[in-house]
């Protein structure tokens, strides 16, 4: 997710007007991680996958944090990302060391963090007074 998360930064800053530039951050990180879990469930072939969840989840509250920025929004991923961090780590705790598995159960437990942390911070500079000028 590292070079999805990079590579959509480069074109989103771009997109983006000076109003969202705020969202950058949390909206890059689990744009990537949505991106890695498209081409992960693409190659799996399977028709029913449980990725699909996060898949849709994420698609939904990206699409709403792009289209309308606001604290409802992040509440939305943020309750997705935690409530799949845990189960995440469960797998991690339970796959053997150095595994295909463990690595990458290893990245989702990064990609999630990352989430969380920017959006916490974004959430919390929302809740700010404006600096009056």
């Amino acid at each position: 997710p590292l070079v999805a998360t990079a590579s959509i930064w480069l074109v989103v800053r771009k997109i983006l007007g000076k109003a969202k530039q705020a969202i950058l951050a949390p909206f890059c990180v689990q744009a990537g991680h949505l991106v890695w879990f498209v081409a992960l469930t693409a190659m799996s072939h399977e028709m029913i996958n449980p990725n699909l969840i996060d898949i849709a989840w994420l698609t939904i509250g990206l699409a709403w944090l792009w289209l309308k920025p606001g604290k409802l929004a992040l509440c939305i991923l943020a309750v997705y990302q935690l409530l799949a961090l845990p189960y995440d780590l469960l797998q991690f705790s339970q796959a053997d060391f150095g595994s295909a598995a463990n690595k990458a159960l290893l990245v989702h437990v990064v990609w999630r963090a990352l989430a969380l942390f920017y959006m916490g911070r974004l959430y919390y500079r929302m809740g700010k007074p404006k600096a009056e000028s």
